[in-house]
């Protein structure tokens, strides 16, 4: 990571691993963390890139800082769901319920947010 980072490195550590959670079986998103850095871009953003993508452009740099956020915002809604549907549980909301509240049906949604590992 690069000294010059406007995250700490525990945020930097944490954004990696929810980058990570997110990309999930495709693979690892910092195969080594000890190569990625915070490459700014030229409106003031920032993205995490490994040495391969610190040679962008300005505008593939921009396309980059934003697609990463759009990754974080996604992981951050997924989370969100989850919990709001441990809640729904918890206050009695039947599967067929949840289901109807997501736009899918009550088996798809007890199949995605029922028994997780976690939970064991």
């Amino acid at each position: 990571m690069t000294s010059d980072s406007p995250l700490s490195h525990g945020a930097e550590g944490k954004l990696l691993d929810a980058l990570d959670d997110l990309v999930g079986p495709m693979g690892s998103a910092h195969p080594d963390a000890g190569d990625v850095a915070i490459v700014r871009t030229p409106s003031g953003g920032a993205f995490f890139a490994p040495a391969s993508l610190r040679r962008l452009d300005g505008e593939q740099q921009e396309v980059a800082a934003s697609l990463q956020r759009a990754a974080l915002a996604a992981l951050q809604v997924q989370q969100l769901v989850a919990q709001q549907v441990d809640e729904a549980r918890a206050a009695g909301l039947s599967w067929s319920a949840i289901g109807w509240c997501l736009g899918v049906t009550g088996e798809a949604s007890r199949q995605r947010f029922g028994r997780r590992p976690e939970d064991d």
